[in-house]
């Protein structure tokens, strides 16, 4: 194994960790502190707005230049901001599903 390789182990690991801690620490955050929810909530209706204003911007850019290859519309991955969006809206969904599989494992009991 090279050392790329191990390189891309260990952050694939940090992925996987990150998924797992995020969504946790939401759930603690909104559990211990109640308006930390409608923070959580604002901060994905931005996220979405980001991530879809940017979407549309590239597929809007791309069909200007008529450059519709495959290669081309991959280019959104390329913007910090669009992956900081959607990684959000990403740990927040995760966040959401647990959330509403406690809350109604509560009602249950």
């Amino acid at each position: 194994m090279t050392k790329l390789d191990v390189e891309v182990i260990h952050m694939l690991w940090l992925i996987y960790a990150m998924a797992i801690v995020i969504p946790a620490a939401f759930l603690l955050l909104r559990a211990m502190w109640k308006p930390a929810a409608a923070w959580l909530h604002y901060l994905a209706a931005a996220s979405l707005y980001t991530a879809g204003v940017i979407a549309a911007g590239t597929v809007y850019d791309i069909l200007q230049h008529h450059e519709v290859f495959m290669t081309t519309v991959h280019r959104i991955f390329l913007n910090p901001l669009f992956l900081g969006a959607a990684g959000y809206l990403g740990v927040y969904a995760i966040h959401l599903l647990l959330w509403s599989g406690w809350t109604a494992g509560k009602k249950r009991i």
